[in-house]
């Protein structure tokens, strides 16, 4: 199995105007996702966990050891406020 990370099942989430909003119910607060926000809770939900640096470097053309403690913090951000829980692909 690979470890991924997927929205918990108290996540309820809205996307529009590509713009994602999204609060662990009933409790929020809501968390506004745009530009790489939301590019990061893409690939984060997108794929295996190992590689969510690598997709989201090249995402936006840059190298992922620029990026790399920046994108982890806050995934571990999301992880911590119950927006995302990890699991296996």
């Amino acid at each position: 199995m690979t470890p991924a990370y997927r929205p918990s099942a108290a996540t309820a989430q809205l996307v529009q105007d590509d713009v994602r909003y999204a609060a662990v119910l009933p409790s929020g607060p809501i968390v506004v996702f745009d530009g790489v926000a939301e590019l990061i809770w893409a690939e984060a939900c997108g794929g295996p966990a190992a590689t969510i640096v690598d997709r989201v470097a090249a995402s936006t053309g840059t190298e992922p050891d620029e990026i790399r403690e920046d994108v982890e913090r806050f995934v571990a951000e999301l992880v911590t406020l119950g927006l995302l829980v990890s699991g296996d692909l």
